[in-house]
């Protein structure tokens, strides 16, 4: 076959793929536009009970969702289902009536398809245990997610690791797994060469060790409570995350370097 040939083909099947992508996204955002149109005049008729029926109808789209092939287009409906999630968890007004259920809807979506989105393990983090109060569901997210990854695949994985960690401390009380699971996010993070990333294994294994050695419940808190803080940008976890900090007898004091670091409580 001629090089011309081959040239012809080539277009042909890149514009038969850009036709089939532009094709989705106009079907997706087709779709989506009366939702979209129904939530910007919402406001004007916002009754519990038109909340309530929302959020069954939406939680019957989830789970629609999770058994539908994506036919090749995983990571753009990952992406897009972070879209809905963002939109759900920050209509305020809607949450304090309804709650927060459907976080690990979203998620077992978002992570299922695209378990390399990263901070998608993060916002799992917050609003899975502390927003919807399901840290097990979340926990089995997470792990069903990490169980694809390896440590530089994607690049700086060791973040849905440490994540987990986390959430075993303060929301499942698993000392002992959370011991093994920031053992592994510093192994995994030993394998960069860049300071942050050494800094973060130096910590993960630092936190390992601390469990290890059977620290109070409220010094063990206390630290987890400080990751949460150092890691979110939602400005409702970081006062959640104060404020058990210092319901724990913990403080938070700012450094020289103008960063807060949080202080332990002091032993009996």
């Amino acid at each position: 076959m001629s090089r011309s040939n081959l040239l012809s083909i080539a277009r042909s099947s890149l514009l038969w793929n850009s036709l089939a992508i532009a094709l989705s996204l106009f079907a997706v955002i087709t779709l989506q536009r009366p939702q979209l149109e129904a939530i910007a005049n919402r406001e004007n008729n916002l009754t519990p009970e038109k909340l309530q029926r929302e959020e069954e109808l939406e939680r019957i789209r989830l789970q629609l969702l999770q058994r539908m092939p994506a036919f090749g287009f995983d990571n753009l409906l990952a992406n897009w289902e972070m879209l809905k999630f963002l939109q759900y968890f920050g209509d305020e007004s809607a949450r304090n009536i309804t709650g927060y259920s459907l976080v690990p809807d979203y998620f077992r979506i978002i992570l299922d398809r695209d378990p390399r989105f990263l901070t998608a393990y993060t916002f799992l983090g917050t609003s899975g245990s502390i927003y919807a109060a399901k840290p097990k569901e979340t926990d089995e997210i997470m792990a069903r997610g990490i169980e694809q990854l390896a440590p530089q695949a994607p690049k700086y994985s060791y973040y849905a690791v440490r994540n987990k960690g986390i959430n075993e401390i303060l929301f499942l009380g698993d000392i002992e797994t959370a011991q093994k699971t920031f053992t592994k996010a510093a192994d995994w993070a030993s394998t960069y060469d860049d300071p942050k990333s050494q800094a973060i294994a130096e910590n993960s294994r630092n936190t390992a060790n601390f469990l290890a050695s059977r620290p109070s419940i409220e010094k063990t808190r206390v630290a987890a409570w400080g990751m949460v803080l150092e890691q979110t940008r939602d400005e409702r976890t970081q006062k959640i995350a104060i404020a058990n900090i210092y319901q724990l007898g913990g403080e938070i004091i700012q450094n020289e370097e103008g960063r807060l670091q949080v202080v332990f409580p002091s032993d009996p």
